[in-house]
């Protein structure tokens, strides 16, 4: 996967074997290409030309990249994480026969319990007889609980959920080596490698030492670009 900029030469090559970071030294330019990331993974036009290539083929920002620019607000339970994750439990559970039985059983109780109340009134009630796993999920508002996670600890179990469910093709990640030590940032880059996953950090604070599997392009003050080494 390569992720290119319009006026700079260097392909940013972005693949599961290290975490590729963009240094981008000059701040109009950092806001420039962190706003439109942000809008075009929102089906918007951004300031700058950006495209993402995918074996020749430009991939669609707004289907295929989870961008987080504010860590602090970013949820794991956001609406499409979350429906995700109900279906993926939803499909582990139908593949557990037993389980998916005493579920059942359980559900048809409660369902006779309710019905003996209703019979006490002098009307007819509608009562669905069936049930989803998805929906006992909503019911008892399952819930990733994330207030009391650090920001070290809520990005791993963000990189987790994203790969376990295969949603994104690529993350990207604003600044948020203001938020890790460097110890914590070689941690979530062995936790990003371990579970395959493509990652890009664009940073707008130059750092000299490359870190363990990281893979740097910078763009300096005087807009060159080039590859870290």
């Amino acid at each position: 996967m390569i992720l290119r900029i319009s006026n700079f030469h260097t392909d940013i090559m972005i693949t599961d074997e290290y975490v590729r970071t963009l240094e981008v030294e000059n701040k109009i330019l950092f806001a420039n290409i962190i706003q439109t990331v942000y809008s075009l993974c929102n089906n918007q036009e951004g300031n700058e030309y950006i495209v993402l290539d995918n074996n020749g083929k430009n991939l669609d920002f707004a289907k295929k990249v989870y961008f987080v620019i504010d860590i602090l607000n970013t949820t794991l339970n956001e609406k499409k994480i979350l429906n995700n994750f109900f279906g993926h439990i939803k499909a582990l559970t139908e593949l557990d026969t037993e389980l998916l039985q005493e579920i059942t059983r359980e559900y048809r109780s409660i369902y006779n319990k309710l019905n003996s109340i209703l019979a006490d009134f002098p009307f007819e009630f509608y009562c669905k007889t069936d049930f989803f796993i998805d929906e006992l999920l909503a019911i008892y508002k399952v819930r990733i609980i994330e207030e009391e996670l650090t920001i070290f600890e809520k990005l791993l179990n963000l990189i987790d959920l994203i790969s376990l469910l295969g949603l994104y093709d690529l993350v990207i990640l604003g600044n948020i080596k203001s938020f890790l030590t460097i110890e914590q940032l070689e941690e979530v880059y062995k936790h990003i490698l371990y579970n395959k996953q493509k990652v890009l950090l664009i940073e707008n604070a130059r750092t000299e030492k490359l870190l363990n599997n990281e893979r740097k392009v910078r763009i300096n003050a005087n807009f060159e670009d080039y590859e870290v080494i």
